[in-house]
């Protein structure tokens, strides 16, 4: 038991906050912020004394979900509003794609344009740079389904659903609701980077060879409770259960990862 929690109790030598050419928050350092959710002191230390001397050549940052910075970068609490409220709408059909056929990882830029439409008042025939932006975003939403009788519909003006209590649109929900929707989507992030980096390091690990590939995703998702389901879970599991009785398994699971 003592093993698997070293990384808590280890020194890290952080280094300060920095920012990238394009002047973009440090993605190695906590977003400083109230809506943020709380962030892990080892964490947060081991993050900041990773070494990035030497970047990887032509990488670029996409995220499966979007990046939880975005919902905290806008300047005024109405935009930060309009973005919580898309999310809400696109969010349990974004996962049912991630969970079932796949969607494509996207850059923080588009996921910025994403959230910022508003199709309610841009969409439909208008031959301009916004009618066709609108319609550019609405395509990648709307992703192919095997199902014909899927229809999508508008629900502009409805209230916003989060874990099963309702919130007014255009009006940013309390601290605590913020903190908790960009907290699930650190998850989120993080499991798929989980499986991206495992992937890139297992040495054995065939990539034309997707009954392997299948066996490795399985065995990382393992670590994750319910993040393969349709639905995603409306509290704390897995690796990041309450207790460490619940935390337990998925741990085992983890060391699983990381001997493979």
């Amino acid at each position: 038991m003592q093993h698997l929690f070293l990384v808590l109790t280890t020194n890290f030598q952080a280094q300060p906050p920095q920012l990238n050419q394009s002047g973009d928050q440090d993605k190695f350092a906590p977003l400083d912020s109230p809506l943020a959710p709380f962030s892990i002191p080892a964490w947060r230390a081991a993050l900041q004394a990773v070494d990035r001397s030497h970047p990887g050549e032509g990488t670029s940052a996409c995220y499966a979900f979007p990046d939880p910075g975005l919902f905290v970068s806008p300047g005024t609490n109405e935009k930060k509003a309009k973005f919580i409220e898309m999310w809400l709408r696109i969010r349990e059909a974004w996962a049912a794609c991630i969970a079932q056929e796949g969607a494509p990882a996207m850059s923080a830029q588009l996921w910025h344009d994403i959230l910022a439409t508003n199709f309610s008042n841009q969409m439909g025939t208008a031959d301009t740079k916004a009618a066709k932006h609108c319609q550019r975003i609405h395509s990648i939403l709307i992703l192919p389904s095997s199902d014909p009788s899927v229809k999508p519909r508008s629900t502009a003006g409805e209230p916003l659903i989060w874990q099963g209590q309702s919130y007014t649109p255009g009006i940013l929900p309390a601290e605590n609701v913020v903190c908790q929707i960009l907290w699930e989507l650190y998850k989120l992030n993080f499991t798929q980077e989980l499986l991206s980096l495992d992937c890139r390091t297992c040495g054995n690990l065939e990539l034309t060879d997707n009954e392997q590939v299948l066996e490795c995703q399985l065995l990382v998702l393992r670590c994750f409770k319910g993040f393969n389901s349709i639905l995603l879970p409306n509290g704390n599991c897995g690796l990041i259960a309450d207790t460490i009785r619940d935390q337990f398994p998925y741990l085992q699971f983890m060391v699983q990862v990381m001997l493979a």
